[in-house]
């Protein structure tokens, strides 16, 4: 069976959304193939076609044309309905009546969260629950870790998620001399004496690279508004993975998690306790009892059982790495971004990362002149053709650029 994955970038919703579904796929014998816009031909080429964030004008006309091929749209955020404050907030709003109608012209809409799905069935009725599920560190890490270190992971996003309970971690400082890890951003009040930055990895890295980090506390704090009670519960499965606790925020799905492999907490003063009982345990009985639930809640094995509600796909899945080598190259770079850099000119690029060299080293082989390897957005022309190879956060550069009018923008990881 053909599938297609039209993808928004290769970010951590990427990997999750369409690199993961199409590993279990391709190691079921499916073919699979990646690809950042979708072309009329694709409609007749292809049986099952997933959307990731698609929020194109130029979709509608296409997807209102007759087709062979069922579409999905999938989403893991409440794009439609972002808070005044979050960094993207004027980035989606002008996309949200295109998104709406989108998703109401697709055969169904998939999504990690039961919440995002039910604030969007006014859009589409078919609703499939996919949850985010992991492929690396199938059993829970057992190593034991610094009772007194506590990571908080993900991006910029969430500064305002800790800054809530800033005083508490100070407090907790005081009393027993914690140590803060922030694995992808880095709060306002960083205080390098007892606070650690650890810069974003590949998401194809991230996992492994949290399971080294030598933290036992892990937190998946939310403010309660409708953007934060629509998220996936991801941040849970990736902690537990890695041996470290999870203390989570009672919102949303977080609310679902048995009590007994988390900690869930709804104020300052429960957080505080919840932290200084965690640190005074002498055995982590919490993680034992983690390891069942993620291998039958979160493990690509179990991907059959939320896919077979869209065809019959096959059941058996055996993992293959040289599959899984050669779904990620394409996954990196598909064949319609390679036609759309080289048939082009006036090139800049974004970013000092390993991938950023070897994007250097294709155009050099090909002899397409590159004006510039640039760090930041800000000394781009307006006519520039930009490929974002940042470790940080895409959307925000991308955000940017789109402000300073640049439309060709494409992310490569």
């Amino acid at each position: 069976m053909r599938i297609l994955y039209i993808r928004e970038n290769n970010s951590g919703c990427g990997y999750y959304r369409c690199f993961v579904p199409a590993l279990f796929l391709n190691c079921s014998g499916h073919q699979v193939d990646f690809s950042y816009r979708l072309k009329k031909q694709h409609l007749k080429e292809y049986y099952i076609i997933f959307l990731q964030r698609a929020y194109s004008p130029f979709l509608i006309e296409i997807l209102e044309e007759k087709r062979d091929a069922k579409l999905y749209y999938d989403i893991d955020d409440l794009l439609t309905g972002l808070y005044n404050e979050h960094h993207m907030f004027d980035f989606y709003k002008e996309k949200k009546k295109d998104m709406e109608t989108i998703i109401s012209l697709c055969d169904g809409i998939i999504s990690p969260s039961q919440i995002l799905l039910e604030k969007l069935s006014y859009l589409n009725k078919n609703q499939i629950y996919f949850p985010n599920l992991l492929i690396n560190n199938f059993e829970t890490n057992t190593v034991k870790k610094d009772k007194k270190s506590i990571i908080f992971a993900g991006t910029r996003s969430h500064k305002e998620d800790y800054k809530k309970y800033s005083s508490v971690f100070k407090k907790l400082r005081e009393d027993h001399g914690i140590k803060m890890i922030f694995f992808g951003f880095k709060p306002d009040d960083f205080d390098e004496s007892w606070m650690e930055y650890i810069e974003p990895v590949s998401i194809f890295d991230y996992q492994n690279r949290l399971s080294e980090i030598d933290a036992s506390i892990g937190l998946a704090l939310l403010e309660n508004n409708e953007f934060k009670r629509s998220k996936s519960v991801i941040k849970f499965a990736e902690y537990s993975s890695a041996g470290i606790i999870s203390v989570l925020s009672e919102v949303g799905a977080f609310k679902d998690i048995p009590d007994e492999i988390c900690i869930k907490i709804d104020s300052k003063e429960s957080l505080f306790n919840s932290i200084e009982q965690l640190m005074n345990k002498q055995d982590h009985e919490i993680l034992n009892k983690t390891r069942g639930y993620i291998k039958e809640n979160f493990h690509i094995s179990i991907a059959a059982k939320y896919l077979s509600k869209i065809t019959d796909f096959e059941k058996d899945f055996t993992f293959n790495k040289e599959i899984y080598n050669n779904l990620k190259k394409r996954f990196l770079m598909s064949d319609d971004l390679n036609d759309i850099i080289f048939s082009k000119s006036n090139y800049y690029i974004v970013g000092n990362s390993q991938t950023a060299n070897e994007i250097v080293k294709i155009f050099k082989d090909r002899k397409i002149t590159i004006n510039g390897v640039v760090e930041s957005d800000d000394d781009i022309p307006k006519d520039s053709n930009v490929i974002i190879c940042s470790k940080g956060y895409p959307g925000e550069i991308k955000s940017k650029l789109n402000e300073k009018g640049i439309k060709n923008i494409y992310s490569v990881y």
